[in-house]
């Protein structure tokens, strides 16, 4: 979360613009913390231009690019939501596309990643940090929170006109960010996190309840969340120490104390259950048990099969399978 002097601007805004496709794929791809994207030129004679105003919790983006765009998008801490004013857009994820379209917000998916491919677009977007989000739900619940996205599902339409006003709110104050410190961004902020956590569809899943109060159970829980946000990431057991300001020996007795497990069984346990999450919307036509078992971390397949199948009580490519019959349903 930002801090600052009650009277000090917590928020920033940038701007460029670009004409050479090669130094905007560069540019956008280092925004997005993500490998280099793939920028050309199509029938328009190229343009690239950016603006983002906001800070590390919340920050609203503008995108002109007039050409072509595409390329895979990594797994962040963060939430994205966005939506075009002209030109298309698609984000594969997993075989299941989604396709941008004008004036309809998509949520993009979260803690995975995705690939997309864009033309020709201008596009708003809105991100916002994991931890803001955690927050915010986890005073609603009253114990730290998990949160589970599922990209594509409709946003609530009751509700969208809240987020809606919650987002516009914070553009007006975007036009004047120098005028905006520490408490007005925490509440405009806060305001299109809430609206967001009602609009969304998500799930809630309270944070390894029963552990021990005090200062051992919450570094503990620091441990627990580090892991579950950073899965996707090449992590281990000295990360999780070093972020709950636990020795290594230290984390791995609280974790055999409170979850009878090791921090590495708990990770490997999260990345199971992501291989699953990402298998049951899959198109066996587009993705492989091996292609999705790899982009978390396991290696040794034989293994991860094994593993698989003893916590779920099925093999990977019997919930590809069972992915794949549903969407056949879906579409008859």
């Amino acid at each position: 979360m930002n801090r600052s002097p009650d009277g000090e601007s917590v928020w920033r805004r940038h701007e460029v613009a670009i004409s050479d496709p090669d130094e905007a794929g560069e540019d956008i791809s280092r925004r997005y913390d993500s490998k280099a994207w793939g920028a050309r030129r199509t029938a328009l004679e190229f343009l690239y231009r950016f603006s983002r105003v906001g800070s590390d919790d919340l920050s609203l983006h503008k995108t002109r690019f007039d050409g072509h765009l595409e390329g895979p998008k990594l797994a962040g801490d963060e939430v994205i939501v966005s939506w075009n004013s002209r030109g298309r857009g698609v984000l594969d994820i997993g075989g299941a596309d989604l396709r941008v379209e004008a004036g309809t917000p998509v949520l993009h998916p979260v803690g995975r990643d995705y690939l997309f491919d864009y033309e020709d677009f201008d596009q708003n977007l809105v991100r916002l940090s994991g931890s803001l989000l955690r927050s915010v739900a986890g005073e609603r619940h009253g114990a730290p929170v998990l949160l589970r996205f599922d990209a594509g599902h409709e946003p609530d339409p009751a509700q969208l006109h809240r987020w809606w006003r919650a987002v516009d709110a914070a553009a007006r104050a975007a036009q004047r960010p120098h005028e905006v410190n520490a408490l007005r961004a925490q509440d405009l902020q806060r305001e299109v996190a809430a609206a967001f956590l009602d609009a969304f569809p998500h799930r809630v899943e309270e944070l390894a309840p029963g552990l021990s109060a005090g200062a051992a159970g919450d570094r503990l829980r620091r441990a627990l969340e580090f892991l579950h946000t950073n899965a996707h990431r090449s992590i281990d057991t000295e990360d999780a120490a070093r972020e709950a300001g636990l020795s290594v020996r230290g984390v791995q007795e609280a974790f055999r104390r409170e979850l009878n497990a090791s921090p590495t069984a708990v990770l490997r346990g999260i990345r199971l259950e992501r291989v699953r999450e990402h298998l049951q919307i899959a198109d066996p036509a587009a993705t492989t048990v091996t292609a999705v078992a790899q982009q978390w971390g396991f290696a040794h397949l034989g293994r991860f099969a094994g593993a698989y199948a003893e916590r779920f009580g099925e093999s990977p490519s019997t919930t590809l399978r069972r992915a794949s019959a549903r969407r056949s349903v879906a579409r008859g």
